[in-house]
């Protein structure tokens, strides 16, 4: 059972008196200081049923991490500000996030200058049934000094272990003095100061739209909603606060170009013309930083794809992936700050928020959404069954990217729309599509990854940074890959068979091809 926080309708010491003269009450203990809740961008710990606060006193500082299902807490000093997995302590703060964690960086969410007053409620025995906290604050953003509410004033109350039972009657006997009236937690308070609220973020596409709504109204809000995407990852972008901000940048993008591309007659085509150009331009900027990310992030597998002697000779590659890294940073953040970017960004929300955005003399504009939808969804998923169904073993890899293009197209599409369409079906249409998916994918960032080594290796012989022994490893990496590669292109055919298969076709085409526009 956790702590439960209830609306204070009277003063503090009225209600302390009024507890004292029906209860044992334990000597008050105050406590003043900062809490700062931390999670990541995309609430990681939130989703996974945790909440991380570090409280800061001038007699200590602590890093606190309790369950928002169960009565389980884990402290530990606070040594150094939270950041990556690996900064956090060790001990079981450490190993239950780490997991959760992954690559993305905890980052605080909003800090309160608090006041907790602490009264213990014993037995006769003076053993502590329970405890009551009444809490002050004033809220701010993180990096702010300026406040931007204060608190109501409110009670906790904190069950012990063994004393269940007896909590119930205590908050019985409360409740005769003062209405137990939940509030919202200490984080839902003070994140409403600031607009924000738990799960206020996440990368995933979710749209509601309706049957009845017109082509370009809801393609609009699918713009929309990934300009607030890529808007959302800028600042994150700009930082490098972690990989996954450039990663949620890129994908809305991507998912912008493939919209304005498979999405047709609905927006003019010389307003889809323009956009495709501005967006490719900034998927164009943004790529070499990515791929010195994801080339940094591969690393430790590169390592452990080679014996440890061999392993140990990479070093020069990860020396030269983050000089890089640090070079195209840079470059990106200029691209950021251009007139081009601005402009870009303003010109596409003026147009979405105008009465043009609807796209009113497009001839699709004004045509049910789910006959638009349903049309380019069939006719995609045919492309891929056509073009699969060529490939044997004699294809060459341009072709199995092809269907990766493809592949991607439609996933898009589904995303967009899910909500036209049956919830059970969708998920089980874009599963077996991910399925597929991740065959390609694996299947060509191997061969990306092979070429791109090459060129590494190149390039770092002109720059006279590396040795005999880092070519030959990086040269076992590229044999590694290459037999990693000829066993995903094995299995494509088995994935690909189960995509295509007859209950997968009938799926779609019930959902898709009877109401093909």
């Amino acid at each position: 059972m956790s702590t439960q926080a209830f609306e204070l309708n009277q003063p503090e010491k009225e209600l302390v008196g009024q507890l004292a003269d029906l209860l044992s009450l334990g000597k008050r203990e105050v406590w003043t200081g900062h809490v700062t809740y931390y999670d990541t961008f995309d609430w990681r710990l939130f989703r996974s049923g945790w909440t991380l606060v570090t409280e800061t006193s001038p007699s200590a500082q602590w890093l606190i991490l309790s369950s928002l299902q169960e009565e389980r807490a884990y402290r530990s000093r606070l040594e150094q500000r939270p950041g990556f997995s690996e900064s956090l302590p060790d001990g079981m703060v450490r190993t239950e996030l780490e997991p959760v964690l992954k690559i993305r960086r905890l980052l605080p969410l909003v800090e309160i200058r608090c006041s907790r007053r602490t009264f213990r409620l014993l037995d006769t025995e003076k053993k502590t049934l329970a405890y009551l906290h009444f809490v002050r604050g004033k809220v701010r953003k993180p990096g702010s000094r300026r406040y931007a509410g204060e608190l109501p004033a409110s009670f906790e109350l904190e069950p012990v272990t063994g004393y269940l039972e007896e909590f119930a009657q205590l908050k019985s006997t409360i409740e005769g003095l003062n209405p137990l009236v939940p509030i919202p937690s200490l984080l839902d308070q003070s994140l409403n100061f600031l607009g924000r609220a738990p799960l206020d973020y996440s990368s995933k596409v979710s749209i509601e739209l309706a049957a009845e709504m017109s082509a370009g109204e809801a393609v609009r809000q699918v713009y929309q909603t990934l300009l607030g995407t890529v808007l959302a990852n800028e600042s994150g972008t700009r930082a490098d606060l972690d990989s996954e901000f450039l990663h949620d940048f890129r994908v809305a993008i991507r998912r912008t170009r493939a919209a304005l591309t498979q999405i047709k007659g609905v927006i003019p085509q010389e307003v889809t013309d323009h956009f495709k150009r501005e967006f490719s331009w900034l998927g164009r900027v943004t790529g070499p930083t990515r791929d010195m990310d994801v080339y940094l992030l591969e690393y430790p597998k590169f390592v452990s794809d080679l014996p440890p002697e061999v392993g140990l000779e990479l070093q020069p590659l990860k020396s030269f992936l983050t000089e890089h890294h640090r070079t195209e940073q840079e470059l990106l953040v200029r691209a950021l700050n251009s007139r081009r970017y601005r402009r870009l960004v303003q010109d596409w929300k003026t147009f979405l928020e105008s009465s043009a955005g609807n796209g009113e003399t497009a001839p699709n504009a004004g045509v049910p959404v789910r006959e638009v939808a349903s049309g380019r969804i069939w006719r995609v998923f045919r492309r891929i069954v056509k073009k699969g169904n060529r490939i044997d073993d004699s294809s060459p890899a341009d072709a199995l990217h092809e269907v990766r293009l493809d592949c991607k197209k439609l996933r898009y599409l589904l995303e967009f729309f899910t909500s036209l369409y049956d919830s059970d079906q969708m998920k089980q249409l874009i599963k077996a599509l991910k399925v597929l998916q991740d065959n390609l994918g694996e299947f060509n960032d191997c061969q990306v990854q092979q070429e791109k080594l090459k060129e590494f290796a190149e390039q770092m012989m002109a720059e006279g940074s590396v040795g005999s022994e880092t070519l030959l490893a990086m040269g076992r990496l590229v044999e590694r890959l290459d037999q990693r590669q000829l066993s995903l292109r094995s299995q494509f055919s088995q994935r690909f068979e189960s995509f295509a298969s007859g209950s997968n076709v009938e799926c779609f085409r019930t959902l898709f091809a009877a109401t093909e526009g």
